[in-house]
């Protein structure tokens, strides 16, 4: 299992989600590994929104969403 990135959690983030963003912080990930070629490896960012979000967009965010979907991620 990779932990590439659980230095991390914790950390506040915007999550873009169709025309909207949230603010958010981090709280895990998950790593998966397709089972047949090519192999490609996804890391879903699993997120805690700070601000009040439809039920399916925590539920989303709460399941993991898409690294690429993510900004500005606090660095200090």
């Amino acid at each position: 299992q990779m932990s590439g990135f659980d230095y991390l959690i914790g950390k506040k983030c915007s999550y873009q989600a169709e025309d909207r963003e949230f603010e958010c912080q981090i709280i895990g990930f998950e790593y998966i590994t397709e089972d047949k070629p090519p192999y490609d490896a996804h890391v879903l960012v699993k997120l805690l929104p700070f601000e009040n979000a439809d039920a399916d967009d925590v539920n989303d965010m709460l399941d993991g969403v898409s690294l690429s979907s993510i900004i500005g991620i606090q660095t200090e």
